[in-house]
């Protein structure tokens, strides 16, 4: 039992793959030899199942990633936009009613004087 476990080991893991089957083969019939292929069409569609599981795995962990990085990306240029309106807004404020504000905000007073 151990040996015919090893063979099988070393047929679904395609190592040696035919030294064994030509064995199985010269020792046993050719039904013997059908088993073993239906096995190993079998083991190669779970290997493939596999490795399209971890390349999917991979695919939508990167998506993710590329999403959260445009998401922030775009907040990022929300901010500066928002930044650089501030300080055009102090500056036109500063222009027009020749004193700066006390803070960097710009209050609801300070631009109703304005209007």
């Amino acid at each position: 039992v151990p040996l015919s476990m090893l063979s099988m080991a070393q047929i679904s893991s395609f190592s040696d793959a035919h030294e064994e089957l030509e064995e199985l083969n010269d020792s046993t019939g050719s039904w013997i030899l059908l088993m073993v292929l239906v096995f190993l069409f079998a083991d190669a569609l779970g290997i493939l199942n596999l490795i399209v599981g971890v390349l999917l795995t991979t695919t939508l962990h990167l998506a993710d990633r590329n999403e959260r990085f445009r998401a922030t990306t775009e907040r990022f240029l929300q901010h500066r936009a928002l930044r650089i309106l501030r300080d055009a807004l102090i500056a036109t404020c500063e222009g027009k009613l020749g004193q700066m504000p006390n803070s960097t905000s710009v209050s609801k007073d300070l631009l109703l004087e304005w209007l």
